[in-house]
């Protein structure tokens, strides 16, 4: 949180981990095709207040694209890789005083990509 928002600690402290919820706000669009496929959808990441995790610290709106590997496993599940991952921030809400600008941002967030992408292959 440091990384994006510089005074992170001088208002919540010292976190060792700070919760993100990730949802998509609209039904994904999936093109399906042999070998990968791509998914994107309007999504929100909302990383919640480490004292209190009713109330959120940040609030992302982003546009998630993703290139998938779809595979059949047995009894037809149907499961999938994700590889490729794009999240590109519409807006921000910032529910603590920050001087960080959404433009900084944008430029920054592409370095949740990777770890994202871990997550959400788990």
């Amino acid at each position: 949180m440091k990384t994006f928002f510089p005074n992170f600690q001088e208002v919540f402290g010292n976190q060792k981990s700070v919760t993100i919820k990730f949802e998509s706000l609209a039904p994904a669009k999936i093109e399906i095709s042999s070998g990968v496929s791509k998914v994107s959808a309007p999504a929100r990441l909302g990383f919640l207040n480490p004292f209190n995790e009713d109330y959120q610290t940040v609030d992302l709106t982003c546009k998630f694209e993703a290139n998938i590997e779809f595979a059949l496993l047995e009894n037809f599940v149907l499961a999938g890789t994700v590889k490729d991952l794009n999240l590109t921030v519409t807006d921000m809400k910032v529910y603590f005083l920050t001087e960080t600008s959404l433009a900084k941002l944008q430029s920054q967030v592409k370095a949740l990509s990777d770890p994202l992408t871990k997550i959400i292959n788990a």
